[in-house]
């Protein structure tokens, strides 16, 4: 209600300077001042729902663990935490995959690429993962 007066008064104030726009300079300016900080008020006070995801994943398959697929830089795939471990191309990777991905509780597949993987690589990987409704997710080593 407060804000409603201020404003009333504000325009009149405004209307009356029309005329004499010299004298009433500094007025102006104020109300200016008083009509931003009304903004910000206002503005500080909206608040919007932002869904954030969870600082850590659930660890969940039939065993109790993610399933956890490397991208190596060459652009290979590997299920193993250690990349000279067998690596698969895209078209052999998608139906192994698949059969893992089916024994899994909910379907959540970690995603971890080497610092020089292609980007194709990677978004291939989640395009599949999405394409499946599977819930990926990335991770990565800090050095």
């Amino acid at each position: 209600m407060k804000n409603l007066i201020f404003v009333l008064i504000n325009s009149l104030l405004l209307l009356s300077c029309v005329n004499h726009e010299k004298e009433c300079a500094a007025e102006i300016e104020k109300i200016e001042k008083y009509e931003n900080r009304l903004k910000e008020i206002y503005l500080s006070r909206v608040s919007l729902p932002v869904d954030l995801p969870s600082p850590k994943p659930k660890e969940v398959n039939s065993n109790g663990e993610t399933l956890e697929i490397g991208v190596s830089k060459e652009g290979k795939y590997f299920f193993s935490k250690d990349p000279d471990a067998h690596q698969y191309y895209y078209e052999q990777l998608e139906p192994i995959l698949s059969s893992k991905m089916d024994s899994q509780i909910e379907k959540v597949i970690k995603i971890s690429g080497d610092k020089d993987a292609s980007f194709e690589s990677i978004l291939q990987l989640i395009a599949l993962a999405k394409s499946k409704e599977w819930k990926p997710i990335l991770t990565y080593k800090e050095d």
